[in-house]
């Protein structure tokens, strides 16, 4: 199955919703998208579980032995569909989780913490950072539980606003992940 995605928001919005209605029909097949710069191919039926955020999960291959994870978050205004597909890019024998921020902001767009559209690196609510790693540290937490993830080989990856969380998830509990990745993220000592 090909998709071609187009230049407006509104037409990869319509070929989102066809890739999720294919899966939901019990289609395995690989899935090919293309857009002006990648060719991504996507070979998983990604699921969602009881979690305390909303969430995509693609379990791995081989469900008998214990398995590396890695948790994508999000930037600001994206969703859980926009780090998944980064997911064909590791082994399969993975288990891959993105996670959706709490906070609703736009069409299908999502917020770990509000924004100051005055001053972006002064927070509004600070409070919503916390209760945001919270709830990526408790559905982390349960993963382990459902997915019979290895403990000892759990990643972070965050993108913008994500990274931000990461970099602050990370650093609460330092011992739990094995790495973290935070690609343009903002961290600041006033509010972690």
């Amino acid at each position: 199955l090909c998709f071609f995605l187009g230049p407006s928001a509104k037409e990869r919005d319509t070929i989102i919703k066809i890739i999720k209605k294919y899966f939901t029909m019990g289609n395995r097949s690989n899935v090919f998208i293309f857009d002006s710069k990648f060719c991504y191919k996507l070979k998983m039926n990604p699921e969602t579980i009881d979690l305390p955020l909303s969430n995509l999960v693609k379990k791995p291959d081989e469900l008998d032995i214990k398995s590396p994870a890695i948790f994508f978050l999000h930037g600001y205004g994206s969703n859980m569909y926009d780090l998944f597909q980064l997911s064909h890019f590791f082994p399969d024998k993975w288990a891959y989780i993105s996670l959706q921020a709490p906070i609703p902001v736009t069409y299908n767009g999502w917020s770990w913490f509000d924004l100051n559209p005055i001053n972006i690196f002064e927070l509004l609510d600070p409070q919503q950072i916390i209760d945001s790693q919270k709830k990526i540290e408790l559905s982390i937490d349960i993963c382990l539980e459902k997915l019979k993830i290895d403990a000892d080989n759990i990643f972070l990856l965050g993108f913008s606003q994500g990274a931000s969380l990461t970099f602050y998830t990370g650093l609460k509990s330092p011992k739990k992940y094995k790495g973290i990745v935070s690609l343009c993220g903002w961290f600041s000592v006033k509010y972690f």
